[in-house]
């Protein structure tokens, strides 16, 4: 179980383009960001899209119910015969320093997607969201 968080950080890469969630624990609040990245004069450059600001309680209640701790150590292979799909690689700080890794290729742990749509609900203010940014 998860009783606190520093930090997490999902990057995912598509055909069409990449983006990340972070989210940074602050005391008793929580700074989730997604970025997107862009190739401006040839170099990748990480922009940030949108802000939220939410409790930390409520991003430990949303890492606990996706199951965030059986993600360590998830490498999800490309499955044969997919022509492409989406990657992702996932690294979070939890309880004390407690390193999380995960990835993969069109391969996902149980429970990335409620992970993902978790992050979304915060950043849209649909779900744990409390005050944009």
């Amino acid at each position: 179980m998860i009783s606190s968080f520093e930090r997490l950080t999902l990057k995912i890469m598509t055909m069409r383009g990449s983006y990340e969630y972070e989210v940074t624990a602050c005391g008793e609040s929580a700074r989730a960001v997604h970025y997107v990245y862009r190739y401006i004069d040839g170099k990748e450059v990480k922009t940030p899209e949108r802000e939220a600001l939410v409790s930390a309680e409520a991003v430990t209640a949303l890492f606990n119910s996706c199951g965030l701790e059986r993600f360590d150590g998830f490498r999800g292979k490309h499955p044969k015969g997919v022509k492409d799909g989406v990657m992702f690689t996932l690294e979070a700080t939890v309880n004390d320093n407690k390193t999380i890794r995960a990835e993969g290729s069109a391969s996902f742990p149980r429970g990335y997607q409620e992970l993902g749509s978790g992050l979304e609900g915060i950043l849209n203010n649909t779900q744990t969201g409390e005050n944009s940014l």
